[in-house]
């Protein structure tokens, strides 16, 4: 299949009712695919905490290769106290490999009276990797993660 068709194809990964957006890239990149979260804030007084995370696919395709290249950033931004303006810790990543995730929940019981997990976060950055994984391999081409988009 042709680079325009697996562009056209990625694009259309784009849905509202996902927490992610999907949109065509610049300066180099054909594809940029990005998850902005930020954890509700958790704790009292100097002990609160709130985690914001920043999740992005940047994707150059090939036709000569047949191959979509693929580099990922991640970013995390931990505040604490009071008012959350205390950086507490920041993490900044990229490459062909990188994975973040984070689950939270508490228990409820269902109308059945029995224990259920129900989750206040559920991040994992596969739940945006794998649909678009997906249509690269689907269409013939290759997925390689990559150190720098060449």
């Amino acid at each position: 299949m042709t680079r325009a068709h697996v562009h056209s194809a990625l694009l259309a990964l784009d849905d509202p009712d996902k927490p992610w957006r999907i949109r065509a890239g610049q300066s180099g990149a054909d594809i940029v695919a990005e998850w902005h979260m930020i954890e509700p804030a958790w704790g009292r007084g100097r002990d609160r905490e709130q985690t914001e995370r920043r999740f992005k696919f940047v994707l150059r395709l090939d036709e000569s290769a047949r191959e979509a290249r693929v580099l990922a950033h991640v970013h995390e931004v931990t505040r604490r106290g009071k008012n959350l303006r205390w950086v507490a810790e920041k993490k900044v990543g990229r490459g062909p490999r990188t994975r973040v995730w984070s689950k939270k929940f508490h228990w409820e019981k269902d109308a059945e009276g029995r224990r259920q997990r129900v989750y206040s976060v559920d991040f994992d950055s596969n739940y945006m990797r794998d649909p678009m994984q997906k249509v690269v391999l689907g269409s013939g081409w290759t997925w390689r993660g990559v150190h720098r988009l060449t």
